[in-house]
């Protein structure tokens, strides 16, 4: 019988290294996941903000809410680990908007510990009263005197004061209710108005289009 020739023990015990070192640079390099911690509306995973501003934002969040429809949510984070401010904003947004059930409808400030910067993201279902651009430029502008006072606290509490006083003003601009709806409700709206308006032409024209007037001659 011919024998199978038996790896030998330091094979094995590199193999086995080899692997544990994939498995701790898989965990270094991915993206840590955060969801929503204690109140909804403000999560510090940062360690940076008091619990008098946890609680200041929190019942401003629900005001928010229950006045617009639209929920803003600031979170902490310790370090960005190499991810871009804009796209982790955008990711934490979603992630948020599930947990609401309306991630479309929301405003997720982020505030990056170790850099010392904030970033805001805007969810599509604003984008008729609310622009990106526009909550950054209030973001950045409210964070600014902040940055370099050493208490993003106060930063964070002011910066989450501003954009919901802008959120609160666009909302109720005009454009509150309907350019809150998403889009296909709007384009179904416009598809029934457009149906509706057909049938009653229609109907005009049936009943009034067809008809002709007969002179009668006058006897002489």
């Amino acid at each position: 019988m011919r024998k199978i020739p038996k790896k030998p023990v330091w094979g094995i015990l590199l193999s086995a290294v080899i692997f544990c070192i994939l498995i701790l640079l898989a965990g270094a390099f991915a993206k840590p996941e955060y969801a929503p911690a204690g109140s909804f509306f403000v999560s510090d995973y940062g360690g940076v903000l008091s619990a008098a501003v946890e609680n200041q934002i929190a019942g401003w969040g629900q005001e928010l809410e229950a006045q617009t429809g639209v929920w803003a949510a600031v979170v902490t984070v310790p370090e960005l680990q190499g991810e871009p401010p804009d796209q982790l904003a955008g990711r934490l947004l979603n992630r948020w908007g599930r947990e609401q059930e309306d991630e479309e409808v929301g405003v997720l400030i982020l505030l990056a510990a170790k850099e010392n910067l904030v970033c805001a993201a805007v969810g599509r279902g604003l984008g008729e009263i609310l622009s990106p651009e526009q909550a950054e430029q209030t973001l950045q502008q409210a964070f600014a005197p902040y940055q370099t006072s050493g208490d993003p606290s106060a930063g964070m509490l002011e910066s989450y004061r501003a954009v919901a006083a802008l959120t609160e003003q666009c909302a109720a601009g005009g454009e509150n209710e309907r350019a809150l709806l998403p889009g296909w409700i709007k384009q179904g709206v416009v598809v029934m108005l457009a149906a509706a308006a057909a049938f009653m032409a229609g109907v005009f024209v049936k009943k009034h289009g067809g008809r002709r007037t007969v002179r009668r001659k006058r006897a002489r």
